[in-house]
């Protein structure tokens, strides 16, 4: 075991802008802030790696778990982009790097932010661009920022700086994360209190201290008993604190494509190298190659990073329970290429700061993820730029991904399956959704059919071209259309207004529901099972049964089954029980065709 011995870093310096952020952080908090004043210090954990910690103020925080007041200690984190190989390029470089990104901040060029109107509530990316940008650079970080609203909803903002000049043809640009520290308790409640509707793994983590191997070639364990957050992850996560949250300069020298949409070329994707930088803003980073020795730390991913292979002490988890106990694995390049990230459900191999920053996926091909550590002239990951790996890791470390609950079976009558309807329960709650509709299996081309249109005065929906957003679904509501044929199998998937249609993570898990079985003989036209104190639903057999059955609705009689499992004509249902449908039952009894047209002819 070893025991933790803490220190307290001995200057700040972050330039005047952040600086006045941080004391804007602190105003109606806990009174005038009295940040300790020390000389600029930027540290090289390590003399072999490009990095460079500066040391920051100590500020106060509100924790969202209990509503208490906490100091917090600060750093900022400085190093290149990692984009391959940078011969020649040295930590001096990086300095030279910083003090033009300070120099930004003296007042000698124009600083204005980039926002937009949203009709979401929830998270809120903003942009502080310094001086000028290239074209179409700004609609660009636009996209960017309204993408990744759309995919985590934290009522939190999140300001960035960004800049673009000329820093040689090496570098692709340079980034600055701030940083804070909490406690293992408060970590850990921060992490459980923010838990998502399909969260599991964090009833798991370890209470009291945190087991982790800073060797990966010894089997000792440290009990953490702190834990590292980007600002933007603290903000998320565990508690107050102020704008902006990280600094990004870009290199104009390099052939940027600002508009994907279109294809990038053999040009390198301005929008995924952003998405990138952001991703490690709000949290994608590793504290294997910038802790110092000897005082090892973890971030928020760290939770998450085991060796890959079980060695001598069953590294590896297996189950939630072993998770709880089995020591992380944080280390630079010890064991070589053995680490991941894993929630039981999935793991992620990382990599382990050599070659590539240990803040990434494993650099494989084709990439798992966004926050893989390279990107190449001709790659972009628009339109949907985090992968279900980003997404998985960055829900992780506290981030709310818009986890829209399914659509469910209803309650009875409306539990058995039709003829010519599907009929689900929204399970919204107070949220706005749309439904998207997809056949799966049946007759003529599968595929996404549409959206759910506005139900009627009986809660029948049509199938419509554009998504309809409303939270007053009905209880039960049901879709019938000439889409909605026998024999076949949909999918109902829920997306919440706001979130992009266009990216297959918004939408919510597949609600699966299918209209009758194929009857034997081949007949179309079963509607019910049999009577027994009540109808039942379709049984494989069309008979006498399911003609008396519309004969029942037709007259309105009390034991008649609800309409929807009768309604068998038109082409598009008509809500209408009448003697139309009873002559299509018997023809469907008789063995004739079913009469209507196949879902991919349907206008």
């Amino acid at each position: 075991m070893v025991v933790k011995r803490k220190q307290r870093y001995p200057g700040w310096f972050l330039g005047a802008a952040i600086l006045a952020a941080l004391l804007n952080a602190g105003q109606g908090v806990a009174g005038p802030i009295e940040a300790e004043t020390h000389e600029s210090e930027l540290i090289q954990p390590h003399p072999d790696r490009l990095v460079l910690v500066e040391p920051g103020p100590v500020i106060p925080s509100v924790l969202y778990a209990d509503g208490s007041i906490v100091e917090l200690e600060t750093e900022a984190v400085w190093r290149f982009i990692n984009n391959g190989e940078i011969p020649g390029v040295t930590i001096d470089d990086l300095r030279e790097v910083i003090q033009t990104m300070r120099q930004a901040f003296d007042g000698s060029e124009e600083t204005w932010t980039l926002s937009h109107d949203s009709t979401r509530d929830g998270l809120d990316v903003q942009w502080n661009i310094i001086g000028d940008l290239p074209a179409g650079a700004a609609p660009g970080l636009e996209t960017i920022a309204e993408y990744v609203e759309g995919v985590f909803s934290d009522p939190v903002t999140v300001q960035i700086n960004i800049q673009m000049y000329d820093m040689g043809p090496s570098v692709l640009g340079s980034t600055q994360c701030l940083y804070t520290w909490a406690t293992w308790s408060t970590t850990r409640s921060g992490l459980i209190n923010g838990m998502d509707s399909d969260d599991v793994i964090h009833d798991y983590l370890p209470a009291g201290v945190l087991p982790v191997r800073y060797s990966g070639s010894s089997s000792t364990v440290t009990y953490e008993d702190r834990c590292y957050f980007t600002w933007a992850n603290y903000k998320a996560t565990i508690g107050t604190i102020g704008d902006p949250v990280a600094s990004i300069a870009l290199n104009t020298r390099f052939n940027w494509d600002y508009d994907p949409s279109n294809g990038v070329g053999g040009r390198m994707c301005f929008q995924s190298v952003v998405a990138h930088e952001l991703g490690h803003a709000l949290g994608f980073v590793s504290r294997a190659e910038e802790f110092y020795e000897p005082n090892y730390d973890v971030a928020a991913l760290d939770i998450f990073r085991f060796q890959r292979t079980d060695g001598s002490g069953d590294y590896n988890p297996d189950s939630y329970g072993e998770f709880q106990i089995r020591p992380r694995t944080v280390d630079y390049n010890t064991p070589n290429d053995d680490v991941n990230s894993d929630l039981i459900t999935v793991e992620y191999p990382m990599e382990d700061g050599d070659p590539w920053q240990a803040s990434h996926f494993k650099d494989l091909n084709p990439s798992i993820g966004c926050m893989d550590p390279t990107q190449a002239y001709g790659e972009t990951f628009y339109p949907n730029f985090y992968m279900q790996s980003d997404i998985d890791m960055l829900d992780a470390i506290g981030w709310d991904h818009p986890s829209t609950p399914a659509p469910k079976l209803p309650s009875p009558p409306h539990h058995e399956f039709k003829n010519r309807y599907i009929s689900l329960d929204p399970n919204n709650g107070d949220a706005s959704v749309a439904f998207r509709v997809e056949m799966t299996s049946g007759p003529g081309t599968t595929g996404i059919l549409g959206w759910a249109g506005a139900p009627d005065d009986h809660d029948v929906s049509r199938i419509v071209a554009e998504p309809y957003y409303t939270a007053a679904w009905p209880e039960a509501f049901h879709i019938g259309d000439c889409h909605i044929v026998p024999v076949a199998v949909y999918e109902v998937r829920a997306i919440v207004e706001g979130a992009d249609p266009g990216n297959p993570n918004a939408f919510s898990p597949p609600y699966e529901v299918a209209t009758i079985a194929e009857p034997t003989p081949k007949k179309w036209a079963d509607c019910v099972g049999a009577f027994l104190f009540q109808w039942w639903g379709p049984n494989g057999v069309v008979n006498m049964d399911d003609v008396m059955a519309a004969v029942q609705a037709f007259k309105v009689e009390p034991e008649a089954p609800h309409w929807t499992w009768v309604d068998v004509d038109d082409e598009v249902p008509n809500e209408v029980i009448n003697f139309t449908d009873i002559m299509r039952i018997i023809q469907g009894f008789q063995g004739q065709d079913y009469p209507f047209r196949n879902p991919d002819e349907c206008s």
